[in-house]
C-alpha cells in the first residue's frame, strides 16, 4: 500500500512540470489572441469615436452638430435604401443558386461550389469597371453590339454591383446550411405523402430560415460599409460611407469623417446582432444531426421551379463569364476610335513594372490568411470549446470589422 502511494506521489511530481509548461503556453496564446484583437480592432474603433468628439485635444461635439442636417439625413436614407435593396436581392438570388446546387448530383454540385469560390476573388472596383466597359455609354455590349447609349451611373448601378458582388459568398453560406439538413427529414416528409413542393415549403426552407436571416443581415452590414462601389459607379448618388471617405481625402477633416463613420456603427451593430443570433440558432439546429448522404435521395422539385432556379444560376455565371472575359479582353486590346485592336503592350508594361507588386500581394495574403486562420481557430477554441468567461464579447469584437 505504501509502495502504491509512493508511485502515485512520484507520478504526480513527474507530471507537474509539463503541466505547468502547458498552462503557461495556454495563457500566452490566450493573451496574444485577446491582445491582438483589442489592439488591432477595438483600439482603432475607439480612436475613430475619440477623434469625432475631440478637437485639438478638447472635448467638443461640433462634428456632430451638422450631421443631422437635411443633406446628411439624405445620405443616411440613401445608404439604408441601397444596402437594404442590395441585401434582399442578393439573399434571394443566392438562395436560388444554393437550392439549385443542393438539388444537383454530387459532381455537378461540387463543380458549382468551386465556381462560386472562384468568383469570390475579384475586388469591387474591377466589377465596377467591367460594368462600365460592358454596359456603359460606350460599352462593348450596349454601344458596339446594340447601338445603345446607357447611363450606368446612379443607385441602379450600385445595387446591381453590390448584389452581384456578394451572391457567391451568400450562396456558399446557404449551401453549407442546406447540406447540414438531416436528409431523413426529407425522406420522412415524402413517405408521409407530402409533395416535393410541400417538402420545400414546410421542411427545407424552415430548416435554413435562420441561415437566410444571417446571410441577409451580413450582406446588409457589408453593403453599409462599402464605399468603393458607390464612389466608382454611384455618380451623383451619394451614400454616407462615400462621403466619409471623400471628407478625409478631399477636405482632410478627420473629425467630421470620424463622426460620419460613427453614424454607420449603430445600424451595422444591430444588423450584426441579428446575424449572430440567427447564426447561433442555425448552428443549434445542425448540432447533433448526422446528415445522410444525398446520393440515394430522389428529391425533385416541379419542372418550372427547376427551370427558374437553373435560369437564375446560369445567368449569374454568364455575367461572371462576361466580367472575367472583359478583364482578359481589356488586358490584350486597346480601344482606338471605337474599335478594339489587339496589343501586348499592357502585358509587357505589367511584366516589367508590376510583378514585384504581385509577389508582395501574394506574400502578404498568405501571411494574413495564416494569421487570421490561427487567431480564428484559437478564438473559437477558447470561446466555444473552453467557454472561458468574457470571451463572447471578445468574439463580438473580432467580428466588428
Amino acid at each position: 500500500m505504501a509502495l502504491l502511494k509512493n508511485k502515485i506521489i512520484w507520478k504526480e511530481r513527474g507530471n507537474k512540470s509539463p503541466l505547468s509548461f502547458d498552462v503557461l503556453i495556454d495563457r500566452i496564446m490566450l493573451f496574444l489572441v485577446v491582445g491582438s484583437l483589442l489592439l488591432f480592432i477595438l483600439y482603432p474603433i475607439f480612436m475613430v469615436i475619440s477623434t469625432s468628439v475631440y478637437r485639438h485635444g478638447v472635448f467638443s461635439l461640433d462634428n456632430y452638430r451638422d450631421l443631422l442636417s437635411p443633406v446628411n439625413l439624405k445620405l443616411i436614407k440613401n445608404s439604408l435604401f441601397v444596402s437594404t435593396l442590395s441585401s434582399v436581392l442578393g439573399t434571394f438570388l443566392a438562395l436560388c443558386i444554393a437550392l439549385y446546387t443542393f438539388l444537383q448530383k454530387k459532381r455537378i454540385g461540387a463543380l458549382i461550389y468551386r465556381l462560386l469560390m472562384i468568383t469570390l476573388i475579384s475586388p469591387p472596383f474591377v466589377s465596377a469597371l467591367a460594368l462600365i466597359m460592358l454596359f456603359g455609354r460606350r460599352g462593348l455590349i450596349t454601344y458596339n453590339l446594340l447601338g445603345l447609349s446607357v447611363n450606368p451611373y446612379g443607385w441602379q448601378g450600385i445595387v446591381l454591383l453590390q448584389t452581384l458582388g456578394l451572391i457567391s459568398l451568400a450562396a456558399i453560406m446557404l449551401i453549407s446550411a442546406l447540406n447540414a439538413i438531416d436528409k431523413r427529414l426529407l425522406l420522412a416528409s415524402r413517405d408521409l405523402g407530402a409533395s416535393a413542393l410541400q417538402t420545400l415549403h414546410r421542411v427545407i426552407l424552415p430548416s435554413i430560415y435562420p441561415a437566410i436571416l444571417s446571410v441577409l443581415f451580413l450582406l446588409f452590414t457589408i453593403n453599409m460599409a462599402d464605399f468603393g462601389t458607390p464612389i466608382i459607379i454611384g455618380g451623383k448618388f451619394k451614400v454616407l460611407a462615400t462621403e466619409a471617405y471623400m471628407t478625409i481625402f478631399s477636405a482632410a477633416d478627420l473629425g467630421k469623417a470620424a463622426a460620419m463613420s460613427v453614424l454607420l456603427i449603430p445600424p451595422a451593430i444591430i444588423a450584426f446582432y441579428f446575424y449572430r443570433k440567427n447564426l447561433e440558432k442555425n448552428n443549434s439546429l445542425a448540432d447533433g444531426v448526422k446528415a445522410l448522404g444525398g446520393e440515394g435521395l430522389d428529391f425533385r422539385l416541379p419542372l418550372f421551379i427547376r427551370i427558374a432556379l437553373g435560369t437564375i444560376t446560369g445567368l449569374f455565371f454568364f455575367l461572371m463569364l462576361l466580367k472575367y472575359g472583359n478583364i482578359f479582353l481589356s488586358a490584350v486590346t486597346i480601344n482606338v476610335s471605337g474599335k478594339l485592336t489587339f496589343t501586348w503592350k499592357h502585358i509587357e508594361a505589367f511584366q516589367f513594372a508590376y510583378l514585384p507588386a504581385v509577389y508582395r500581394s501574394l506574400s502578404m495574403a498568405v501571411i494574413a490568411g495564416i494569421l487570421a486562420s490561427v487567431i480564428g481557430i484559437l478564438l473559437s477554441y477558447y470561446t466555444h470549446r473552453r467557454q472561458l468567461p468574457l470571451m463572447k464579447p471578445i468574439e463580438f469584437i473580432a467580428s466588428l470589422p
